[in-house]
């Protein structure tokens, strides 16, 4: 740590990102960055992860459940939040 750094301070460490591709977005690279961890974390949280032998198959329940915790975790996020249209 440098001179002057608080050492109650964490360094917070990001998940690593999944393979993806975007096709075309106006969102910031960031933002963008923001969705595709997100999106990753609820699809391993339910469908398991490729190093889980646990892995599912993903049947239409579960896309849904997916796509419903993707929307909270956006609205619970100040950045992501869209009050205008919705998705």
């Amino acid at each position: 740590k440098m001179y002057g750094d608080s050492s109650d301070e964490e360094e917070k460490v990001e998940d690593p990102l999944p393979p993806f591709q975007i096709r075309s977005s106006d969102m910031k690279e960031a933002l963008q960055l923001k969705c595709v961890r997100i999106c990753n974390k609820v699809v391993q949280d339910i469908l398991g992860s490729k190093e889980n032998e646990r892995q599912r198959v993903s049947t239409s329940a579960m896309a849904m459940e997916i796509a419903t915790k993707i929307k909270r975790s956006f609205d619970a996020d100040d950045e992501l939040k869209d009050e205008g249209a919705g998705w």
